[in-house]
């Protein structure tokens, strides 16, 4: 059976949430190729055949050296995005670490100029747009957003 359905076809990407004394662990993104120059928090694409939490865990680890257990993740928000720079569909997985071992440090200096905790209600203005966004709608008690769309970004 043929079908000629027109669906968009997402990439997933997890996010990770780290809390310490009201302040939130960002990282600032450089030469990444996607928002350098702008505050954000550890996440990274999923690969095939990875779990999402499984992503979040590995790049949590990559990013800020944060070793997580499964069971200390909890979700917050899933955002399905539009970013109109590619024309590419995202699902957008944020969790909060509830617990973790080890020290937040940058464990990809090619990737961050550095790690830092900054105030969440307070972000500077160089903060990737959409993650804002998803902080927002966390704060508002929300478990599912949009971005992207003129309608709602």
């Amino acid at each position: 059976m043929n079908q000629n359905w027109d669906i968009a076809t997402p990439y997933a990407a997890a996010y990770v949430l780290f809390y310490q004394d009201n302040k939130l662990a960002c990282t600032l993104r450089l030469q990444t190729g996607w928002n350098d120059g702008n505050y954000g928090i550890p996440s990274g694409r999923v690969e095939k055949r990875e779990p999402i939490l499984t992503a979040a865990i590995r790049e949590a680890n990559e990013e800020v050296g944060a070793v997580i257990k499964p069971g200390d993740l909890e979700h917050r928000l899933t955002m399905y995005r539009y970013s109109e720079d590619d024309q590419t569909y995202w699902v957008d997985v944020y969790f909060e670490a509830k617990a973790w071992s080890g020290e937040l440090k940058n464990g990809e200096p090619g990737k961050h100029g550095e790690v830092t905790w900054l105030d969440p209600n307070n972000l500077p203005d160089n903060f990737v747009e959409s993650v804002k966004a998803a902080l927002e709608a966390i704060a508002a008690g929300k478990a599912y957003a949009e971005f992207g769309w003129d309608s709602n970004s």
